[in-house]
This record gives structure tokens, C-alpha cells and sequence, in this order.
């Protein structure tokens, strides 16, 4: 048995008709009918008792925005994480999670790559992700994403110290002949990026000079994640960074000198900022603006989007939300595995800039973005509506989306989710409400706890309008898999009787 052939293509119109509509910035909307028609939502109105019989429809008990992963490692799916100690350092984790990369017996590299970014698409998917935010050092994500219909940005992730051109020299001819073409594409729902690893990775040299050179639509980097960061840009010695440069640079890095104009002193303790903070934006790392340009002509800074920040301040994240275009992905899950820490005391005003990841599989067992929305409800005290808003409309003006996705509304995409609850679901009566309208912050609150409860599923995923995964084929498929394991298993004991 194969997967059916879904009932509709981009090019096929088709009706949804839904309990309750949750979107950003309304009301959840009761008994609604959602059309699609060309990859895009044509129409949204109240369900009428006719029946169009000429059309596919669907019925389920929420419908919402394809949710939007901003910080992801698709080549890195498709295993067990990678255990970590508490008085580990970070920078000996990295390095365990170089050796996962690399070939197994019967596989190549290559083929071990492309395989994972496949598992790790399939696994957003079925979690109710439509579109990521992925960082890798090859195009094995394009090849998954396509094959897939899961939108993204991919971003090309280097490392340099800044010394010789050559490294250089090397990384713009792998941008344009593996993720440029890609770019060039018809492919409305990718785009490529380019991922500066971390500070303590990238000097704020080759950082400017690959993000001038290249020009990508956005720029993704790991910063404040760890203490071995922080020990790095104070100068303490011995520190776990060390071992990564001999491992990636070959060479040995030392913390770039900071403009001798910058006021506070880095080093203050009295600064309300942190290093990390202070490093990247005394360094002008966040975006190239045209008073830092001393030659050609004024240019619009991509996005940046920081991974993590775990060790941000209140006055960090205050400083974050000013800027034109910085936005943070919060990892709660992944910080907690390997930090035991993250991100805290954040100041409601900033939480718009704020979107959620779930990292590599090597740091979050299920990869499931709503499992770090819990998460973030339990450990931040935020709402099921806040973190709604994170993986939806946050996340879209993250990744410089928010006019096609993040939204359900005539003239966007459609990427739409469909979620059921079962029947025997102590949460399923909440979504039996009979009110047609929602009357305050209360009813809308316990919607979102409602959806957000792990026993409501995705039943039905689009993206661009191509219907892309459905629970029930993926329920038989498994079923077939367990089925013909059981086969060979008892016809391997069979033989050797």
C-alpha cells in the first residue's frame, strides 16, 4: 500500500469547513468556510447549510495558519539526541554533533544528509509546520523541501576567522553554485539565506564581507546560547571555544578588539547590557547600515535572526525590539537539554519580536514546535494566545513573510492546518461551544488551551494550497511498515528453524 494521492493540487479549488478559524489579531471565528483556489485563500464566510457538492471539502475542528519553525537543522533529524552533562561544556557537545554527521557503513555522506533533511521535513509536517527557518552546509534541505512542499529559508552556515581571503573566496563560490540556482528558481515558497555560525565562529570581518558580497534575504546566527560563549568574549581562560576553532578554523580565534570609541567599556559590570549584546552591536553584526557604509551605494540590511539568547537581558531584548530588523527564535526545549537554562525576565513589550524554534533533533527528541509553545506557557507564564502568535504572525515578519503567510485571510498563501480532537478527548467539548461568537478574553484564551492540548492532532496540512500530508495516510503507511517488519521478522525465525 502507497500514500494516496491527495485530493488536491495547488490548482485544484477545494473548501474547508471549520469549527472554530484561530488567526492573529481577531477573535477565533465560529462555523466558518474557508475557500482555496490557485495555491491562495480566495474567501472566508459563515458556513452555509447548502452543500457544495462540486468541490473538495474538509471538516475539522480548527483551522489555523501552517505553523512557523524559525530555528532549525533539518540534516541533523532522523536520530536520538545526543546526551549531555550538566559540567559539559558546549563546545564539546559541538563537537559530538560534528562526528553525527559524518558517513555510516552503506551510506554515503551525501546520501545520509539528504535522507535526514527528508525525515526532518516529513516530522515538521506532521507536527503542523508549513514553513522553517533551516541552517545547513550543503543544499540537501533545498532537494527535501521540494520534494516535501515544505516552505523555508535555508541558510548556507561558514565558518571564518577572518584571516585569509581565500576561505572566502571559497564560501561565495558555494553560495552561488549550490544555493544560488535554487534562489533562481520558480520556487515561490524558498529562499536562501546565509548563516554567520556565531560570533565566536565568524569574525565581524568575513561577517560584513559575506553578507555585502552575497546579498542574502536574510542572515541567521547562534548567539548568547552558552557560557563558553560569554568566557570567550571576557578573555577567561581556559575556555571550551578553543577547541572548536582547532577543530573548524584550524587556527586559534582570539575576541575581536571593540571600536575604541565604543562607550560603555565591553567589560563593565555595570553595563545593563550583556557582552554578547554589546560584541554584536558595537561590531554593527545585526545589520550594515548605511551611516557604518563608507563606500557604494545605501543599502536595505536583511533580516537577522538570533538563535537562542538564552543569556540576553531585559535590556538586550529592549534593544532588540528598536531595531529595523532583528528578531530572536526562542528555543526553550533545546536550552533546557543543554544549558539547562533559557531565556528569562522578558519584557512583555518585546514578545512580538519573539518567535520559537525546536533546533536539531540532537537537542529535541520530538521536533515538535508545540511542544516548546507548552513549554514556553509553563515556564514564562505566557498564554496559549501568546505563543499562538510566535509560531504564526511573529514568525512570518521574522522570516519577512508577513504578507503571504501567518495569516488566514483572502489573498494569502494557503498554508492552513487542519486539527482534530477525538471524541473521547476530555478536551473535545470545549470545541462543541455553541456560541457562534467569542464575548471576552476568557472564551478566547480557553480556545487557544484547547488547540494547543496535545490531544488535538493535525488531520490535513497545505501549503501553497498542494495538500501535503494527511494523518490517516500516514497512520496506514506506519501500520504498513509495522506490518511487513513483522513479515520479515517471522520469516527470518522461520528459516532458521
Amino acid at each position: 500500500m502507497t500514500q494516496p494521492t491527495p485530493p488536491s493540487t495547488s490548482n485544484d479549488p477545494f473548501e474547508i469547513n471549520a469549527r472554530w478559524v484561530l488567526t492573529p489579531n481577531r477573535f477565533p471565528l465560529a462555523n466558518q468556510t474557508i475557500r482555496v483556489e490557485q495555491g491562495l485563500i480566495t474567501s472566508m464566510k459563515p458556513q452555509q447549510k447548502e452543500v457544495n457538492n462540486t468541490l473538495h471539502s474538509f471538516n475539522v475542528d480548527f483551522l489555523t495558519p501552517g505553523l512557523i519553525n524559525t530555528h532549525t537543522h533539518l540534516d541533523l533529524s532522523g536520530g536520538a539526541p545526543i546526551p549531555k552533562s550538566p559540567d559539559e561544556p558546549m563546545s564539546m557537545w559541538l563537537l559530538k554533533v560534528t562526528e553525527s554527521r559524518e558517513a555510516t557503513p552503506g551510506k554515503t555522506l551525501a546520501q545520509l544528509t539528504e535522507e535526514r533533511c527528508r525525515q526532518g521535513s516529513e516530522k515538521m509536517l506532521q507536527t503542523g509546520v508549513t514553513c522553517v527557518n533551516d541552517i545547513t552546509q550543503t543544499n540537501a534541505p533545498f532537494q527535501a523541501l521540494e520534494q516535501t512542499g515544505l516552505r523555508g529559508v535555508v541558510s548556507l552556515e561558514y565558518f571564518h576567522p577572518g584571516y585569509e581571503q581565500l576561505y572566502l573566496d571559497r564560501l561565495f563560490t558555494q553560495y552561488r553554485d549550490q544555493f544560488q540556482p535554487w534562489q533562481d528558481k520558480p520556487s515561490p515558497h524558498i529562499r536562501i539565506g546565509l548563516s554567520p555560525h556565531a560570533p565566536y565562529n565568524v569574525s565581524p570581518k568575513a561577517w560584513k564581507a559575506a553578507t555585502k558580497e552575497l546579498n542574502p534575504s536574510l542572515i541567521h546566527a547562534h548567539v548568547a546560547e552558552c557560557e563558553d560563549e560569554r568566557e570567550w568574549l571576557l578573555g577567561i581562560k581556559p575556555n571550551g571555544i578553543d577547541g572548536i576553532h582547532r577543530r573548524f578554523l584550524n587556527t586559534m580565534f582570539t575576541p575581536q578588539p571593540f571600536p575604541s570609541h565604543s562607550e560603555p567599556s565591553p567589560h563593565s559590570p555595570h553595563s545593563p547590557h550583556s557582552p554578547e549584546w554589546q560584541y554584536i552591536t558595537q561590531h554593527h553584526l545585526l545589520s550594515l547600515h548605511s551611516e557604518h557604509q563608507t563606500e557604494g551605494p545605501e543599502t536595505t540590511p536583511p533580516p537577522t535572526v538570533i538563535a537562542h539568547g538564552s543569556l540576553f537581558t531585559p535590556h538586550d531584548l529592549r534593544a532588540l525590539a528598536q531595531t529595523q530588523s532583528v528578531y530572536l527564535s526562542h528555543c526553550p526545549i533545546s536550552n533546557l537539554f543543554l544549558h539547562q537554562t533559557t531565556l528569562a525576565n522578558v519584557p512583555p513589550e518585546t514578545l512580538s519580536r519573539i518567535s520559537l524554534g525546536t533546533d536539531s533533533q540532537l537537542s529535541h527528541s520530538t521536533l515538535d514546535l508545540r511542544d516548546d509553545a507548552r513549554f514556553a506557557c509553563q515556564h514564562h507564564g505566557w498564554s496559549a494566545k501568546t505563543v499562538f502568535h510566535m509560531m504564526t504572525t511573529n514568525a512570518a515578519h521574522t522570516l519577512h513573510w508577513e504578507d503571504t503567510i501567518g495569516h488566514i485571510q483572502t489573498g494569502y498563501a494557503a498554508d492552513l492546518v487542519g486539527w482534530n480532537t477525538p471524541i473521547n478527548s476530555p478536551t473535545k467539548t470545549r470545541t462543541e461551544v455553541r456560541t457562534e461568537t467569542i464575548q471576552n478574553n476568557a472564551e478566547e484564551e480557553n480556545l487557544y488551551q484547547t488547540w494547543l492540548h496535545p490531544h488535538c492532532t493535525p488531520q490535513y496540512v497545505w501549503v501553497n494550497g498542494k495538500h501535503v500530508f494527511t494523518q490517516q495516510a500516514a497512520q496506514e503507511m506506519e501500520q504498513e511498515i509495522t506490518h511487513n517488519v513483522s513479515k520479515t521478522f517471522a520469516a527470518r525465525k522461520g528459516q532458521s528453524k
